[in-house]
């Protein structure tokens, strides 16, 4: 299903949206904003872990 008429907001629809991404290479991704704030949280995840080792 690619398009889906919606008359109520859902964070849930906000977060799964289709972001197609191209990469000057020609490599293509689509990515969602979950994924992003995803990515996000690893990156800080990784990062506390990596300050708790000092």
């Amino acid at each position: 299903m690619r398009h889906v008429v919606v008359d109520t907001f859902s964070w849930k629809i906000f977060l799964g949206d289709w972001i197609p991404v191209i990469l000057p290479w020609k490599e293509y991704y689509i990515i969602s904003v979950g994924d992003i704030f995803v990515y996000i949280g690893v990156f800080l995840f990784l990062l506390k872990i990596k300050k708790r080792d000092r």
